[in-house]
């Protein structure tokens, strides 16, 4: 990794593919003291991570009470946490008509009860490491967010699932306890992260046809500027930037990832030719 030193520190992820597995191998390689990461489904995944990093790990089913508690014992005999990365959670792509209730419910559940019941726990239950009052020392707790927040066809309650992270993030800065336990918490909101999943490659291919069909000719320039400022990015380049961001104090609230991206400017990639 480019310059990035996580030396001393003990550093947690969620999620044991994609970009949660990319963020543990860089954050072992930036020469963390101690790393450890969630898996749910993918034991086979995990087993094959911590045998590549070194790195523990602990199984975390989010919404899952019972889950989470058992997650946090682990946490505990694991250390106090300096970075913890709150990464997992669920995609699911399809039209209205075809999604029920109890999947709408599901993935609410996973993305956004589950992941702030986590991070409340871990906070106010004192796993995270309590340094100096300089904010510069405090330790840090992020969540993975996405720019769809702001509308993604085809995901809407995936959508809204991140959107309510927003909520919860921009409540924290000012909370007491939050202060007092000398935590700061931001909302890392990449666009399109391609990481081989079958929703997200769908979703990419959904804007790249999109975005060269109103380029005309110059449509495909206009695909490559696009993945070139950074709406779609590799899994690897993803996850250097959000150790990179996570490890600057001054980084509290939401931050879209690169810098200034929303869906708004997404969609006038859609909607204008070049």
């Amino acid at each position: 990794m480019s310059g990035l030193d996580l030396s001393g520190k003990r550093v947690v992820v969620t999620g044991e593919k994609g970009l949660g597995g990319e963020l543990v191998r860089q954050a072992t390689e930036a020469g963390a003291e101690k790393v450890m990461f969630s898996y749910c489904s993918g034991a086979v995944e995990a087993q094959e991570l911590h045998e590549a990093t070194g790195a523990t790990f602990s199984r975390l089913a989010l919404g899952d009470l019972e889950s989470h508690a058992s997650f946090l014992e682990a946490v505990r005999a694991f250390g106090p946490v300096d970075l913890f990365v709150a990464n997992a959670g669920m995609i699911a792509s399809g039209r209205l008509k075809d999604t029920s209730p109890k999947q709408a419910r599901r993935i609410l559940d996973v993305n956004l009860f589950g992941n702030i019941a986590l991070v409340d726990d871990l906070i106010v239950g004192d796993y995270m490491a309590k340094r100096g009052r300089d904010m510069a020392e405090w330790s840090r707790a992020g969540l993975i967010g996405s720019v769809a927040a702001g509308g993604h066809v085809g995901q809407r309650h995936y959508a809204a699932s991140k959107r309510g992270l927003r909520g919860y993030v921009e409540s924290l800065p000012d909370d007491m306890d939050v202060r007092r336990k000398r935590v700061g918490v931001c909302l890392l909101e990449p666009a399109f992260v391609d990481t081989g999943n079958p929703d997200v490659t769908a979703a990419i291919n959904y804007y790249r046809e999109k975005i060269i069909a109103a380029g005309g000719a110059d449509g495909q320039a206009r695909w490559e500027e696009f993945v070139a400022k950074g709406y779609v990015m590799k899994a690897p380049a993803a996850a250097e930037e959000v150790l990179r961001l996570m490890t600057c104090p001054e980084v509290v609230g939401v931050r879209a990832i690169p810098e200034g991206a929303t869906m708004a400017k997404v969609r006038e990639y859609l909607n204008k030719a070049a």
